[in-house]
């Protein structure tokens, strides 16, 4: 077994929400659409994200059920914008937290780290080594991940229009 990067996550953050934040993060197209085909923003849609499992003849990121377990799902990226690899992430259901793990990779590294700067938690760059937490950052939202009203859920919306995506990987020592 190799060594990973593990990403811990704040345990109120929806799947789907990760694969949206992933693919602005990976420079995917962002559209804002509305519910009822009116020119006002409603929500955001991320071109090539899944909201389905395993779509890979349309979509570059998409969901896996899970193999052994329903708290365990993995999460495809098909030769994305960023790096132009394949990438997969196991994301596991825990009960404090959801971990995402994917090798002790710069690109693992680079994007973990935005995720939890936009979903709160920490990031373990090498779990092989004796660093336990690499980089955290609390939620940005006062009323965590969750967007269950009007009001949050909007607020949700902007902060996905709002980001930017990666530029650059950053160069870890490996």
């Amino acid at each position: 077994m190799g060594c990973d990067c593990n990403i811990y996550l704040q345990r109120d953050v929806l799947s789907h929400d990760v694969m949206n934040v992933l693919g602005i993060l990976l420079g995917y197209e962002k559209i804002q659409e509305s519910f009822d085909n009116s020119s006002k923003f409603d929500h955001v849609v991320v071109k090539y994200v899944s909201y389905g499992y395993g779509d890979r003849d349309r979509h570059k990121i998409f969901a896996n059920a899970g193999f052994s377990s329903p708290e365990h799902f993995t999460i495809e990226l098909l030769e994305n914008p960023l790096d132009k690899e394949w990438h997969m992430l196991h994301c596991h259901f825990q009960p404090e937290y959801l971990l995402l793990s994917g090798g002790s990779s710069n690109f693992w590294k680079t994007v973990g780290t935005e995720l939890v700067k936009f979903f709160g938690g920490h990031i373990d760059y090498n779990d092989c080594d004796s660093v336990g937490t690499n980089f955290s950052a609390s939620c940005p939202r006062t009323g965590g991940n969750r967007h269950e009203d009007n009001p949050a859920f909007h607020s949700f919306q902007e902060e996905l229009w709002a980001l930017k995506p990666i530029k650059k990987l950053r160069d870890f020592f490996l």
